[in-house]
């Protein structure tokens, strides 16, 4: 995973998931709570999204540029016990467990909650379980974006996480073994930098 921050091997974004998971248990997460997720574009912001994940509970994307009002009625509306933000990631970050938990995920099991834009009245939240998530992403494993992906193919997100269009892209790609290399640009001003990458 490639990142504005650092670079990340699979192994060692699923030590620091892990460590975020192992600070959330112990902070009284359990299966089948809600986390907030309000984090910029950065490595740990994969790594918190899996680390929710590997709690068994499950995740609501909030962009850390939306009003406070809106930010603030997500959380409420949604149940959220938790926020993870740039303001406590740090601490997450810390445990020195980095086995994965034993905690059973199950795929009835409610996997994330994502938010409407608000724009004809307050923000509506749907939720997705593990089940409908993974079947929907199987069902694109022969698309004509999946034909095109081989071994060591560079993706490049643009999505923000609160889109629910930056779940497909980013697992999708993590369920298919390849060598995915993720470049988390928040604006592209100038696109033909980008080509060497």
């Amino acid at each position: 995973v490639i990142a504005c921050d650092q670079t990340l091997t699979y192994i060692q974004l699923n030590e620091l998931a892990n460590r975020i998971a192992h600070s959330l248990i112990d902070r009284g997460i359990n299966k089948g709570d809600i986390i907030a997720v309000a984090l910029p574009r950065k490595s740990y912001l994969i790594a918190s999204l899996f680390g929710v994940l590997k709690t068994g509970a499950a995740y609501v994307p909030i962009d850390p540029e939306y009003p406070k009002e809106r930010i603030e009625y997500i959380i409420n509306d949604s149940g959220a016990k938790l926020l993870i933000s740039a303001e406590n990631i740090d601490d997450l970050l810390k445990h020195s467990e980095i086995g994965n938990p034993e905690v059973d995920v199950l795929c009835e099991d409610l996997c994330y909650s994502i938010y409407t834009s608000g724009t004809t009245g307050n923000p509506k939240g749907t939720m997705i379980c593990h089940k409908n998530f993974v079947n929907f992403c199987n069902n694109n494993q022969k698309n004509y974006q999946a034909c095109m992906i081989t071994e060591g193919s560079r993706l490049m997100s643009t999505f923000k996480h609160c889109f629910d269009a930056f779940r497909f892209k980013l697992f999708w790609n993590f369920m298919r073994c390849k060598h995915i290399f993720y470049l988390f640009i928040v604006v592209i001003h100038k696109v033909y930098l980008l080509m060497p990458i």
